[in-house]
């Protein structure tokens, strides 16, 4: 079960880690291969940054050193996410989860690569309820338009009721694997569906934001393209969706919610635009990315966190979010928020940054967001 983490150490002492990847018979490097990793020797997360060098035929490595019992989280791929590694996952999930390990010595990894994700047919998991697509979106100061998708709740067909609305980022991971970046999606429709019927979540509308490839300047309000994708979301999209669906568009009926940088960006637009978004839900948020201003932001303007409701985790294996996690539970409780009340922190043992983690504990988010159906 999640729970409070305790205070984290100094920075450990490196060890050095020997990673060997070995293709199968038949299986081809391409431009590749790369390691995509939660270090900067290992290109945070960039997939296409950090090459293996050959060490022989159909054997490539990389040796790089990470802090001991420091969690080391990786793929390979050949270059994108859409090209990761499939491994013989002993879990049988597919795609295989990161690989993850906590070296408290210097470490051998012997991986083989029996083929590639864009090679290998998709899971087809049909969409729970009723999924609308709309033509893509574009908003002043932004490169490209998006897709946005509306998940509608089971009774919305009846009626004349009015709904809150989640607005989620990231929105090609979010209903069907076969759209998402790694072949697993978190699978909103079916916990979202789930908790409903179990009568342990209102009904709800969900909305889904597509990314693009500036998704991190765009999931950071600190930038401009950040501030662009504000303006978007706010003048484009949400009086779209408000126009065309049965909605509750007051705030306090209004959430935004996302992992990573998508969890930054949803915390900043809600304690930015509490007009607008009264809720936040922020998933593995990536705070350090744009620490100094967020910190800055909250501590002139304590009041505003009064009137929000934030949720916001980490799990065990994935610094630095769980240091930014821990800087912000600090400074909420410091400004006077209340735990439980004004915001809910939830540290998740043994789980990585990935679709597959985020969904599992998706019913968390969800319920302290909306609460249970009166």
């Amino acid at each position: 079960m999640p729970r409070a983490a305790s205070k984290h150490s100094p920075s450990p002492s490196p060890v050095m880690i020997d990673l060997r990847v070995t293709l199968a018979p038949g299986v081809e490097a391409g431009e590749g291969p790369f390691v995509a990793g939660n270090l900067p020797a290992l290109g945070d997360w960039k997939p296409g940054a950090v090459p293996l060098r050959p060490l022989g035929k159909r054997v490539y490595g990389l040796a790089f050193p990470a802090p001991a019992g420091h969690p080391v989280e990786f793929k390979i791929t050949r270059g994108s996410w859409k090209t990761q590694a499939i491994y013989l996952d002993p879990a049988g999930r597919f795609p295989p989860d990161n690989r993850v390990l906590k070296p408290e010595r210097d470490t051998r990894i012997d991986l083989t690569v029996i083929d590639w994700l864009d090679r290998v047919a998709v899971e087809v998991d049909p969409v729970v309820g009723d999924l609308r697509t709309h033509e893509p979106m574009a908003g002043e100061g932004l490169r490209e338009p998006r897709p946005v998708q509306v998940w509608l709740p089971p009774s919305y067909a009846r009626g004349r009721r009015r709904y809150p609305v989640l607005y989620m980022h990231d929105g090609q991971n979010l209903f069907e694997p076969a759209a998402s970046f790694c072949g697993a999606d978190w699978k909103v429709d079916e916990v979202v569906s789930r908790l409903i019927g179990e009568r342990r979540l209102p009904e709800i509308i969900v909305v889904g934001i597509g990314n693009t490839a500036d998704r991190m300047q765009e999931y950071n309000l600190a930038r401009r393209p950040g501030r662009a994708y504000a303006r978007f979301l706010i003048e484009v999209v949400k009086p779209f969706v408000d126009r065309t669906y049965r909605t509750l568009p007051e705030p306090e009926d209004t959430a935004v919610m996302g992992s990573s940088m998508g969890g930054l960006v949803s915390f900043q637009l809600a304690w930015t635009f509490p007009g607008v978004f009264g809720k936040a839900g922020c998933l593995s948020s990536a705070f350090y990315k744009a620490w100094t201003p967020l910190a800055r932001q909250v501590r002139h303007a304590p009041d505003t966190g009064r009137h929000l409701r934030v949720y916001f985790d980490t799990g065990e294996l994935e610094p630095p979010i769980v240091r930014s996690f821990h800087l912000m539970e600090r400074l909420l409780r410091e400004v006077g928020l209340r735990p439980g009340r004004d915001f809910e922190a939830v540290f998740v043992p043994g789980a990585t940054h990935s679709e597959r983690a985020w969904s599992d504990r998706l019913h968390l988010p969800l319920q302290f967001l909306f609460g249970s159906p009166g």
